[in-house]
Parts: structure tokens; sequence; C-alpha cells
């Protein structure tokens, strides 16, 4: 009887981590991809010598940061 319930709280547990644990894990890694990616668009804005390079640059930081802001990224 005891490995019984021993058995079900694993299973409660596994259950959790698979349910919680690992969709948020794979969140915070999606949302550290998208603020390196903001990190070296912002350098490469800043070095842009170009206003059509300065242009694209900053198109695509305005997509990054819609990304940052969906619904599902966030918490």
């Amino acid at each position: 009887m005891l490995s019984l319930l021993r058995l079900n709280d694993v299973r409660k547990v596994l259950d959790d981590i698979t349910s919680s644990s690992i969709p948020t894990l794979s969140q915070a890694t999606e949302i550290t991809r998208e603020v390196q990616h903001l990190i070296s668009l912002t350098a490469r804005l800043t070095s842009s010598e170009s206003q059509s390079t300065r242009r694209i640059v900053k198109t695509q930081l305005d997509e990054t940061i819609e990304r940052l802001d969906s619904s599902n990224l966030k918490a």
C-alpha cells in the first residue's frame, strides 16, 4: 500500500513537471533568445552608417519587441 502511495506521489510530481516546469523553461529560453537578438540588433543599429541600414535594423528591432510583447511569451 505504501509503495502505491509513493508511486502516486511520483506520478503527481512528474505531471506537474510536464505541465508547468517544462513549458516555463521553454518560454524562458525563447525570451532569452529574443533579448539576445535585441542586444545584437541594438549594437548593429548604433554602428550603422547609412540611413537604409538603420531603417532595416529598426524594423527588425520593432518585430523582435513585438514578439516579446506577444501573448505567447507572457507569463
